[in-house]
């Protein structure tokens, strides 16, 4: 694990591999381990893949201060150049993907290629927002009932059939006791209150100019 400072807070990120670079970013509540380990060993094989922990999650600390767009994106940037990786392809999952898009309207010069998975850019659509606000009660109310909540819509239903009862009881478990749940509060909080359409206008814009 390796750490870079910026605007007062220590950005945790893991380097793997060697080869052009390529910046994985995680999605709410999740971290560089959780959403990306499985995926890590194939690609580092070719390429140096960066993750960052944004404010939130992992190791990385801050003020605690409310998030930004802004914010996440420039921790995201300060690792990759601290690793060593730019310019550099870039993946975002969920609020991650929505850092990704902020990346790529304002750091252009250093984004390659950009792949959003579960994206948004906005907190307008009604079916969206009521489940960040699910989120948000549950992270204050029944952390255990949240932390069911997340296997049942992070996980496909194939897959948790195969885990088994209690398999299923002891994920719950330990992402009730081990999850970072002031950290994804602030993340939902960020769900709720995102905008970037312009911001991804521009990105598109921009993309189309490149050669």
């Amino acid at each position: 694990m390796s750490v870079v400072e910026i605007d007062g807070a220590r950005v945790a990120f893991r380097v793997d591999g060697v080869g052009p670079g390529l910046v994985l970013v995680h999605g709410t509540g999740g971290n560089s381990d959780t959403n990306w380990s499985e995926l890590v060993g194939e690609l580092s094989e070719s390429r140096t893949v960066v993750r960052p922990d944004y404010s939130g999650s992992g190791d990385t600390g801050d003020g605690g201060h409310p998030l930004s767009a802004k914010t996440l994106a420039g921790q995201v940037v300060a690792a990759a150049k601290e690793a060593g990786a730019t310019p550099f392809d870039i993946v975002g999952f969920s609020l991650g993907a929505a850092v990704s898009t902020y990346i790529a309207a304002e750091y252009p010069d250093l984004v390659r290629s950009v792949v959003l998975l579960a994206g948004f850019t906005s907190s307008t659509d009604p079916r969206q927002t009521m489940q960040f606000e699910l989120w948000r009660d549950l992270i204050t109310l029944d952390r255990h009932a949240m932390a069911r909540f997340i296997l049942l819509t992070g996980l496909s239903s194939e897959f948790l059939s195969k885990l088994g009862p209690d398999a299923i009881a002891e994920a719950a478990a330990q992402i009730t006791a081990n999850n970072n749940w002031d950290g994804m509060a602030r993340q939902v909080e960020l769900d709720l209150t995102i905008d970037l359409a312009p911001t991804a206008r521009r990105a598109l814009s921009k993309a189309r100019r490149s050669p």
